[in-house]
């Protein structure tokens, strides 16, 4: 299973990638919202998990594109969503939510149910 990371906290995207690398993943981390649309468009990924704000693409466009476009499942992730955020995450079909901070165990059990 191939997972993407988009997460512009370069310290929070390698202990998510270290994290789902001994889970038994395939990681990739990019820091940008260019990058995962690069990423995404050049490999076949199976699930997209973004952090709402990204620099240069906000991270609701960043899954919607990856589940319109790509057929990822996706992952948001945040310590600010707000009820706006949320109904227009639902209407882009985001699979999950993830309120920061979290555990990564939780993180695993959602990957495991995906």
């Amino acid at each position: 299973m191939v997972v993407l990371v988009v997460e512009d906290n370069k310290k929070f995207g390698e202990i998510l990638n270290i994290a789902l690398e001994r889970a038994g993943y395939e990681v990739y981390h990019v820091q940008n919202g260019k990058d995962a649309i690069n990423f995404l468009k050049n490999n076949m990924v199976n699930i997209v998990i973004s952090d709402l704000e990204i620099p240069d693409i906000d991270g609701l466009e960043i899954v919607k594109k990856a589940k319109n476009d790509f057929s990822c499942r996706t992952i948001l992730m945040s310590g600010n969503f707000s009820p706006e955020i949320e109904k227009k995450a639902k209407e882009y079909r985001v699979d999950f939510f993830l309120h920061k901070p979290f555990f990564l165990s939780d993180l695993l059990k959602i990957l495991e149910r995906i």
